[in-house]
């Protein structure tokens, strides 16, 4: 927490509970904006453990004459952690705040600056705080624990590790809350990724019947405190288990992906909460991905999916190739689950059948299917083996076998063993599985016990076959996992279009500034353009946001003369770049991921064109009931009160323009903004009815906020100037659209004044 106190030329400034991995806090006066102010400034320093506390004497030359504009920032290693702004009239020593609310950095809210002992989080967490974050972090929230049992989601966490993210992958089995970290990182199984463990104080045995509403919220506060503390950028949560997305979906800024690995119906022990969490997440997510085109084929009715299947660490199961010959003792194997879809009785026909082979199965077996190979001398249930250990396990093979009963389930399946099978060279008899039949002749297929007998037999014939091998080996080469990474990633490009953010300024260059500050720093949204049309300002609004020219991202537009709302509007679409727009007043203040959150609806359903934010300060069913002085408490507020209505929209006739996002090809179907408005009012009235005219639904993002500190621009107009425009812009209106139907609060609970 960051305080200021001020009397008369003395100002006190008080930092506590800081994070105690800052280093090198400082504090700077800067007046005009651009002027380090250091001559007759008296600075005196206390620090204690996590704390420090400034004491500055200002000179007397700041109180002569006009009124001058000072800002105070404070700054760790050269970093801004906060900034507030101030002015002092002539000689009355007056303190008056010009910027409203402090201006924060993206890495200095609320949530970080608290004591933070990180040994309580596990002793891998330091290692993964400290890890150069080149590329967004990325949350598994799988179906089984890291060394359950080596599979696609282990794969992939590992090859997105490999490509420079830091993978956090979320454990299906929980620790207990002791009231102090809701996490614990409980290994690094590999580099750049971390095991966690998730703390609750609520009893939840499995994840696979479904969360309650208690379970949801206790697990929010984990992943919560996992991002707060872990420093979570841009996150993707990559959901493997459709229950997790009611936790995963709280992050902000977040791009969540259903990774849909099976037909979850064809699951014995999956309840139905589960089934229906799924159907909400295959609509609601920003990813949806299937491992087969069967089960692409039975989502599509509901949604398209990007078709990302299975594959093979080639190199780990290469080195189980080895030259066969046919003096080797013929072995037929099998590893992975061997559950209720093992066709045990094939197996056991073609044992019976050819009792000089040997058949090898490696796998937790089901006592069902132990029962139904008893008394086999020559069948081998040699369970579960390490991954590591695998390629030498099989070496000894002479081929592989799938023999999966076809039901919904095992139709839908993409087999991962059919490409370590491969890898290994290894001569492959399987079911009729349509991922499987698809590979075509370089795998036997058997749709009955006799069939799978007699493949058997011809496929040991040719397991000496060395070129058969190649063959085999080099069509698995073509699937590494790396490539599915490589697939991944360029799907989730797919869904981050380019985002345009245009904010009309005309003077109070401090909100001009704390607002493309708050867009700078806390979007968290890497493919960003923000543009500022400067509306003829005749304050020093230009100098001040020459701050900010060396981001990349920033460019500004300098108009002669005032376009007003509308207009200025126009002229930055007509710059703008992007895919998606996004209409900002210059005096607002984001809250962090909130870019991800307020385009999704406009991404998810095209019949959405207009979406916006709750916020404040704005007299319509978009402001929502809040408090907060500074901007740090603004945005865990925020966070208090947006995680209540996580991914609920709410329709509405009109969205206030103080904050709008809107799809290019709105832009392009229904045109610019009205400039009959003039200088403001009523543009966004009429822009949403001809959105609506052109079939286009305007919505409220219930789970993102934006701080909006309510016409600013128009505050030094008068109120008489100001009804005078508002009386001809409603008639300009009511023309078009007959009478005005006015604004309204939303009439629920937390909403309004």
């Amino acid at each position: 927490m960051i305080t200021f106190r001020v009397r008369g030329r003395l100002i006190s400034v008080s930092c506590s509970e800081l994070d105690p991995r800052l280093t090198d806090v400082e504090l700077n006066v800067v007046l005009n904006h651009d002027q380090q102010l250091e001559a007759g400034c008296i600075f005196k320093l206390e620090a204690g453990p996590g704390s420090c506390r400034w004491v500055v004497h200002l000179p007397a030359e700041l109180y002569q004459g006009c009124a001058r504009q000072i800002a105070l920032q404070i700054k760790s290693a050269g970093r801004l952690l906060e900034m507030r702004a101030f002015s002092f009239v002539g000689s009355e020593q007056i303190l008056q705040p010009i910027a409203g609310p402090a201006v924060v950095d993206a890495n200095a809210t609320h949530f970080e600056q608290k004591k933070i002992d990180i040994s309580a989080y596990g002793e891998a967490a330091s290692i993964a705080l400290s890890i150069d974050q080149r590329a967004a972090d990325i949350l598994f929230f799988s179906i089984i624990d890291w060394h359950f049992r080596i599979q696609r989601p282990q794969h992939l966490a590992r090859s997105l590790a490999e490509a420079h993210h830091r993978v956090f992958y979320i454990s299906v089995h929980f620790g207990d809350y002791a009231g102090a970290s809701r996490f614990r990182i409980v290994q690094q199984p590999e580099p750049r990724v971390f095991e966690v463990q998730l703390l609750v104080s609520a009893k939840i045995n499995r994840i696979y019947g479904g969360f309650t509403a208690d379970h949801v919220e206790q697990l929010r506060d984990a992943v919560l405190d996992l991002y707060d503390t872990m420093k979570l950028t841009a996150p993707i949560a990559i959901v493997q288990f459709a229950s997790w997305c009611s936790v995963a979906e709280v992050l902000p800024g977040c791009t969540v992906v259903y990774d849909c690995l099976d037909l979850l119906s064809g699951f014995e022990n999956v309840g139905q909460q589960a089934l229906a969490d799924e159907q909400r997440l295959i609509r609601s997510a920003d990813l949806l991905v299937t491992t087969s085109e069967p089960l692409a084929n039975r989502i599509a009715p509901v949604r398209a999916s990007a078709l990302i299947r299975n594959g093979a660490t080639v190199e780990h199961f290469r080195s189980a190739r080895r030259k066969r010959s046919g003096k080797d003792q013929p072995v037929v194997g099998y590893f992975g689950a061997i559950d209720h879809w093992f066709e045990a009785s094939w197996v056991r026909a073609a044992a019976e059948h050819n009792p000089a082979v040997r058949f090898k199965l490696i796998g937790r077996a089901e006592p069902e299917i132990v029962a139904a190979l008893d008394g086999l001398s020559n069948v081998e249930l040699a369970g579960e083996i390490a991954y590591d250990k695998l390629p030498e396990a099989i070496r000894d093979f002479s081929i592989g076998i799938i023999p999966f009963k076809i039901t919904p389930l095992i139709e839908c399946v993409n087999p991962v063993k059919l490409y370590e099978y491969m890898a290994a060279g290894l001569p492959v008899v399987a079911s009729p599985l349509p991922e499987v039949v698809a590979v075509g002749d370089l795998v036997r297929i058997a749709a009955t016990a006799e069939e799978f007998a007699t493949a058997i037999e011809a496929a040991l014939e040719d397991a000496a076959d060395a070129g058969a091998a190649k063959r085999r080996a080099r069509w698995a080469s073509q699937h590494g996992w790396s490539s599915r990474a490589d697939q991944l990633q360029s799907e989730l490009g797919k869904v981050w279009p380019k985002v345009s953010v245009i904010i009309v300024a005309y003077n109070k260059a401090q909100f001009t500034a704390a607002a493309v500050h708050s867009v700078l720093t806390l979007s968290d949204y890497e493919n960003l353009e923000v543009i500022v049309v400067d509306n003829a300002s005749a304050d020093d609004t230009q100098s001040v946001l020459r701050q900010f020219a060396e981001d990349k991202r920033f460019r500004m537009i300098r108009l002669e003369e005032n376009a007003g709302f509308a207009g200025g509007n126009n002229i930055g679409m007509k710059a703008a770049t992007g895919d998606v727009f996004i209409l900002l007043n210059n005096d607002t203040f984001v809250t962090k991921g909130w870019v991800r959150d307020l385009i999704r609806p406009l991404l998810l359903n095209h019949t959405i064109g207009l979406a916006g934010p709750l916020t404040n300060r704005i007299g319509n069913e978009q402001q929502v009931q809040i408090s907060y002085d500074n901007m740090s408490a603004m945005a865990v507020e925020a966070r208090r009160v947006t995680r209540r209505y996580s991914r609920r929209l709410f329709e509405v006739r009109s969205v206030a323009f103080f904050c709008v996002a809107l799809r290019r090809d709105l832009y392009e179907n229904v045109g610019e903004l009205d400039e009959k408005y003039g200088i403001g009012f009523f543009e966004d009235d009429d822009y949403c009815m001809r959105a609506a005219k052109a079939g286009y639904r305007s919505v409220i993002v219930d789970d993102v906020f934006v701080h909006h500190h309510l016409s600013a621009s128009f505050a030094d107009f008068g109120d008489e100037r100001r009804r005078i425009l508002m009386e001809r812009n409603r008639k300009i209106y009511e023309e078009a659209w007959g009478p005005w139907p006015g604004h309204q609060y939303r009439d629920e609970p937390g909403f309004g004044v």
